[in-house]
């Protein structure tokens, strides 16, 4: 199964009306959320896709997808409140939390990109990788944009997708391009393959890629808005479920990182958030 595909069955079954009409949707919501989140790799993340043993594929220990999950147990959590569903929500919820929690940690600790990097403006002046002022203006507004902010990866930890379930041997190698991009959720969007102009291809050129790091080099919005999103529902489930010593830390990181997206992915310019080259080739 591919992770947020099962994360978005259970948004569609878990809450009312659905969960309320049906309390067979609703053991089918959190069967499906216990499975696909405790399911996870060794490494700390959700795993973009599990596969059956005799599969032809394999479990992505190498990559995740879309950071969802938080959200979506939190959405059942507040719904269920009031209701006969609440306690066994309360229990799946504290159930999950600390591999939420790691997941998002993970995100933290390995897809960020830059991490340090001091950024320089086109109006004079530097600035840290906290995102300076916040106040923007994207890409356009940076000769050289700060780092921290979560870019697209695939990491070389077998088994991966490719792998003979139980036999490592058969694929040594995991990180690609490619493999980075399926990260996203979005496996051919020309957000990745067509990113930056180029006098020589009417399409556009792709965004290089970190093949030592196995990254993308792409600040990336959706995943670091993402990120921020499941730092806020974690937040709500943390103080839900008896875990609120770790809130000022995931505050704290979200804070940074929502600082960061609105200093360096906001384009004043077009009015939208937009990707940014994270090379040291700083094509906007």
């Amino acid at each position: 199964f591919l992770d947020w595909d099962m994360y978005f069955l259970s948004l569609m079954a878990g809450p009312a009306p659905a969960a309320a009409s049906d309390p067979h949707a609703f053991d089918l919501a959190l069967s499906t959320l216990t499975e696909v989140t405790q399911t996870r790799s060794a490494y700390g993340h959700v795993m973009n896709k599990r596969a059956a043993r005799g599969s032809s594929s394999s479990d992505t220990n190498s990559r995740s997808e879309p950071y969802v999950g938080s959200m979506v147990v939190d959405r059942i959590y507040q719904d269920a409140q009031g209701t006969e569903r609440a306690p066994t929500v309360q229990w799946v919820a504290t159930l999950l939390f600390p591999t939420l929690l790691r997941w998002n940690q993970w995100v933290w600790e390995t897809r960020r990109y830059n991490v340090g990097k001091v950024g320089k403006r086109k109006n004079g002046g530097d600035s840290g990788s906290g995102g300076g002022s916040g106040s923007g203006s994207g890409g356009g507004g940076w000769i050289s944009p700060p780092g921290g902010l979560v870019v697209l990866g695939e990491d070389d930890h077998l088994p991966c997708e490719g792998s003979t379930i139980g036999l490592n041997s058969s694929r040594l190698h995991c990180a690609t391009q490619g493999g980075a991009i399926l990260e996203s959720g979005m496996d051919n969007s020309p957000m990745y393959y067509n990113s930056f102009a180029d006098p020589s291809n009417k399409k556009g050129v792709a965004a290089s890629y970190d093949a030592k790091a196995g990254r993308l080099q792409l600040y990336d919005c959706q995943m670091s808005a993402l990120f921020v999103s499941e730092s806020k529902a974690l937040q709500r489930l943390a103080v839900a479920t008896g875990n609120a010593a770790v809130v000022p830390m995931l505050k704290q990181q979200s804070d940074a990182m929502a600082l960061l997206i609105n200093s360096v992915l906001w384009d004043e310019s077009t009015g939208i958030y937009r990707q940014v080259d994270a090379s040291d080739a700083n094509r906007g």
